[in-house]
């Protein structure tokens, strides 16, 4: 009866998921065409995801229960198992409801009825999740319980140590949940002395759970039964898995308790955008509200097991080829090829011999049918550019020009496409399976997006809908891997610095590690070594490893200079890298040999075969020389095979290999269990004191009441006396921060003068882009630094147009450096003032200690929030002159004013020629771009960002100061009405509960912390480092 159930409620599962993935897509479809955005509409879809993430996370679950184990208890949780296949047929009738009733019109709903939808597709999520909870705590109660592992606590000497063990035996059977017991608790209440000895067997009790459950490694470990790091990770989502389905519950504040006044927020918490203060019974509401969340997508990661590496460098620096290598297969675009202009998601899938892709085609149809309508590859073929450019020249010669020079730096193969793509009976495949087909179908998808954003808006969907290559990776094949392996091709950094930053960004969200790869041939050129440290760093990324490529092609005699500037450019605060570190590596030389090796698994392949301009050539080169089919002939099989795997081994590839499948994604998925932990204990650490405070008021007597709140009155005191001495230096800090950024960016605005400088001669020097428009005689050097135009009103637009484009690409190179170290001064300037207070409250005198700790840590734990917002609020500036921004036609007019001033001969009409000073275009420059640009840096005011620090400090001290208050009178009105019997003894097994999952809590902590690597650091760019050093 138990496979049966299962397999009845998976097929539910899957049942529902297909109806809300239909809505869900025809909710999208409506989004996309409206012109305003609908809120209301939005909600309905974000509740619908919400819904999707839910069914998808039951379905996991009870795909992987053992059917075997749970088929001889299935009875005790039968009835469970009928309410949630009722909940679910509930939600599937509903979901096709809609689709049945509104799929013509779901866009002229009014908001009323799609607000009714939201509520109910909210209510059916609520009931689903209420029905799977109890199901499966149920389950884990009569089965998985069997499997906890051995534990004993001993409480023999203690007083009460009968009702000690059956605190002890309550524990055992419902680990961290309350649970009925014939021997009364509320006696371990009586006073300080039972509560402390409660304490003590609970702490030892949730800490003898965690070494019980990781004496059974094989039936908890996440990734694999010999790796200490997953059987953490096991044990870890076993408790948050108790805690999710059943404790949340016990801990939660009741309704009526939540609706008290709040008061109204100061004019410093308005002007910061922070949260008003909540009451503490809020407080504590709003928190396990947020750990329900957290919690079931902790879980849900776990189960489904994706370890995702995305990577990121400069174009054409290598990452396509070193990802063919790592999957073994000349698939993405590579090489000779057009490079990547769209993300690529690429899985192994164990077995899977032939590549499969899948992908969204709506998005993909709507950029086709845009470049059908434009019909540029048509018009070029017939396009016949002119000599050059003068008054007389038709508009739409002009026009046809700028097209045509985007044309010549198309590759062939995207012509080819384009040409293809402008034909009406060119049908986009759906999808493709086999090698040719696959990577076919990747061009095409490529260059719909890079020729679609040439002339079009921004291409973008979202990040689940990204092409997915699936194949089985040789480097995987027949290892016993738990989970799903996959990596992310993106688009190399070029001229669209911010769109590549917004990407990197996106994808840093739903991946557990972003790579750089930088080329060891051009690092040194292509600003790799500027650029992409400064990129991590603003996207708030720990870098661990980075990829260098092309490691054939430089002289290894200068491997210590390249790796000394690869750790100086990503590493600046170290002397060697952390592990992986630098993985050089030649992936081309790499999957050449590999080619080559699968040529010859039998015998010595025929030489013609791999002695051509293909994969296999550069190794057989390497392997052969210039004698070539002479040297072949004198290799036996063995010689042969053995010159092959040195020349992989030589690649680097299997190193580059191993550290991208083991050191990156691991230590990227130790670090995302850190964080999961420590955001669990700290509210776990705040309920378990609520709870410690309420026991408290209901042992003490009225005279005892009386002398703590006098104690508290003096501490109260004594934190605002704190607080006004610490804040007293304010204005001493602001000052000093405002100094240190005031002289970093007259530094940065000198370069960006110097930068116009450069953009003119860049633009000026392009015989490329202006051998048709201007005349040999139309420009004149007056010195290294200016020049006369003999000039029109369209050259003039195209001079403006091609100098913005180069400045905006210095402008933006120089922001992504700049950023991290303004960063990197603001939160050290944050951190000064957080450390400062915690090392005030450490040497304060205080009486209550309880009340100390918990202002201490949250202190510690929410001030890092107030340096990510200062980093987040301050230096996400975006360039004036990016793309899109729209400055063109203000500098011309700028320009044109300066003219008509009669400074310079006036303009008299568009084609009319005239003679201009680069001086005076420089001027505008400077005053249009480079100073708005640095005030746009500097113009909020740096009171804001140290403010923050204050403001959230303030926040925590009346936080915990109001909820003592609040527990005081809460006390009092305990003294006058004493709580009875059964409310009393629910809430010393809860306390209980809590703290045995603080010391769960706390050892599964101090064992993965002791796996992560030493000597962290927040590292900025080299170059700029020194100038912050400097200043």
């Amino acid at each position: 009866m138990g496979p049966i159930g299962i397999a009845r409620l998976v097929n539910a599962t899957a049942s529902v998921l297909e109806s809300a993935a239909k809505v869900t897509r025809l909710v999208d479809r409506v989004l996309k065409k409206v012109a305003a955005k609908n809120n209301t509409l939005q909600n309905l879809r974000d509740a619908l995801t919400c819904l999707r993430d839910d069914i998808e996370l039951y379905q996991t679950l009870l795909s992987k229960a053992d059917a075997a184990i749970l088929s001889s208890r299935w009875g005790a949780v039968n009835q469970d198992t009928n309410a949630l296949e009722e909940a679910l047929d509930h939600s599937k009738l509903f979901l096709d409801f809609i689709m049945r009733t509104h799929t013509p019109e779901i866009g002229t709903l009014s908001e009323a009825e799609l607000a009714t939808y939201n509520h109910n597709v909210e209510f059916y999520r609520k009931e689903n999740m209420k029905a799977f909870k109890l199901l499966w705590y149920n389950l884990y109660k009569h089965t998985f319980s069997a499997h906890q592992g051995e534990f004993a606590v001993s409480n023999q000497g203690a007083k009460l140590s009968n009702t000690l063990s059956t605190a002890f035996s309550l524990f055992k059977s419902n680990p961290f949940i309350v649970a009925d017991s014939t021997i009364p608790l509320n006696v371990l209440n009586s006073n300080k002395d039972t509560i402390e000895q409660y304490e003590d067997m609970m702490r030892r009790t949730g800490k003898g759970w965690v070494e019980g459950r990781l004496s059974i490694k094989d039936a908890y470990s996440t990734m694999s039964s010999t790796d200490d790091i997953g059987v953490l990770r096991g044990v870890q989502i076993s408790l948050f898995e108790l805690l999710w389905t059943k404790a949340l519950e016990q801990w939660q504040v009741p309704l009526e308790s939540q609706t008290e006044i709040v008061s109204e927020p100061s004019p410093q918490v308005l002007e910061l955008g922070l949260e008003p203060e909540p009451t503490p019974d809020q407080r504590a509401a709003h928190e396990l509200n947020k750990l329900d969340r957290k919690l079931q997508t902790s879980i849900s990661l776990a189960n489904k097991q994706t370890f995702t590496t995305a990577f990121c460098g400069m174009a054409k620096a290598g990452k396509s080829s070193f990802l063919n290598a790592l999957i073994g297969a000349s698939i993405l675009p590579s090489d000779e090829f057009p490079s990547t202009a769209w993300p690529c998601r690429i899985r192994h899938v164990e077995g899977q011999k032939e590549p499969e892709l899948q992908y969204d085609q709506a998005p993909f149809l709507v950029a086709l049918e845009k470049l059908r309508d434009w019909k540029y590859g048509a018009a070029m073929k017939q396009f016949e550019p002119p000599e050059f450019i003068d008054d007389d020249t038709p508009r739409d010669l002009v026009d046809g020009m700028n097209v045509w020079q985007w044309w010549m730096d198309l590759h062939p193969t995207s012509k080819d496409n384009l040409e293809q793509f402008e034909s009406p009976h060119f049908q986009l495949e759906k999808s493709a399976r086999g090698m040719e087909a696959v990577a076919n179908l990747l061009f095409q998808l490529n260059d719909i997006v890079r020729i679609y954003q040439r002339y079009g808006p921004v291409f973008g969907v979202g990040t689940t809908d990204w092409p997915l290559l699936t194949l089985e990776f040789p480097s995987l094949s027949g290892q016993k891997m738990q989970g799903i392996f996959e990596f992310i091709d993106l688009p190399g950094m070029g001229e669209h610095l911010q769109r590549f930053e917004n990407l990197v960004k996106t994808v840093a969200k739903r991946s557990d590690a972003v790579v750089p790869i930088v080329s060891l041939l051009n690092m040194q050129h292509d600003g790799s070594l500027q650029t992409l440290p400064g990129i991590i760093n603003a996207c708030d990324l720990e870098c661990n490893a980075v990829i260098c490529t092309n490691l054939d092609r430089v002289n290894s005699d200068n491997e210590e200079r390249q790796n000394s500037l690869v750790t100086g450019a990503f590493w600046p605060n170290r002397s060697a890298p952390p592990q992986p570190g630098i993985i050089r590596c030649s992936a081309l030389m790499g999957i050449s040999a590999q080619t080559l090796l699968a040529m010859s698994q039998n015998e010595l392949p025929v030489f013609e075969t791999f002695w051509k301009p293909n994969v296999g050539y550069h190794a057989a080169y390497n392997i052969l020389g210039k004698t070539g089919k002479k040297a072949y002939k004198r290799l036996e099989y063995d010689e042969w095979m053995e010159e092959i795997r040195e020349q992989i081994t030589e690649s680097g590839l299997p190193d580059a290999i191993e550290a991208s499948f083991e050191g990156i994604v691991k230590q990227a998925r130790l670090r995302t269990t850190l964080q999961e932990l420590r955001y669990v204990y700290r509210i776990v650490c705040n309920r378990t004191n609520d709870y410690s405070r309420i026991l408290q008021g209901a042992r003490r007597t009225k005279a005892e009441y009386d002398q703590a709140k006098e104690r508290f009155k003096r501490d109260k005191e004594s934190y605002n006396k704190l607080l006004d001495e610490w804040e007293a230096d304010e204005a001493t800090k602001i000052a000093k921060l405002r100094g240190k950024i005031g002289q970093l960016l007259k530094k940065v605005e000198e370069v960006a003068n110097r930068s116009i400088l450069k953009a003119f001669r860049q633009t000026l020097q392009n015989k490329g882009e202006w051998s048709r428009w201007w005349l040999p005689d139309q420009v004149k050097e007056c010195s290294n630094e200016a020049w006369e135009l003999d000039i029109n009103g369209h050259s003039l637009e195209e001079f403006l147009r091609l100098s913005q484009q180069a400045l905006s690409t210095s402008l933006n190179k120089l922001r992504i450096e700049v950023t991290p170290i303004i960063q990197k001064l603001q939160q050290d300037a944050c951190k000064e003032r957080g450390d400062d207070l915690i090392t005030r409250i450490k040497k304060g005198t205080f009486e209550e200690d309880t009340l100390k700790q918990q202002i201490e840590q949250n202190i510690a734990y929410e001030l890092p929030s107030a340096h990510s917002m200062a980093g987040v609020r301050r230096t996400q500036i975006k360039a004036i002159v990016e793309e899109g921004y729209g400055i063109l036609p203000a500098i011309y007019l700028a320009i044109h004013s300066v003219l008509n001033r009669g400074s310079i001969t006036s303009f008299s009409g568009y084609f009319t020629r005239t003679t201009i000073h680069t001086d005076t275009i420089m001027e505008t420059y400077q005053k249009e771009i480079v100073v708005p640009w640095v005030q746009k840096m500097e113009k909020n005011d740096e009171k804001t960002v140290m403010g923050a620090v204050a403001v959230i400090a303030k926040s925590v001290f009346n936080q915990f100061l109001t909820a003592e208050e609040a527990r005081f009178r809460e006390e009092l009105e305990q003294i006058a009405q004493p709580m009875d019997d059964v409310t009393l003894e629910r809430k010393v097994k809860i306390y209980g509960n809590l703290v045995a999952t603080k010391a769960a809590l706390e050892e599964i902590l101090r064992r993965t912390e002791a796996r992560m690597p030493a000597d962290r650091h927040q590292d900025v760019p080299i170059a700029l480092q020194r100038s912050v050093s400097s200043i």
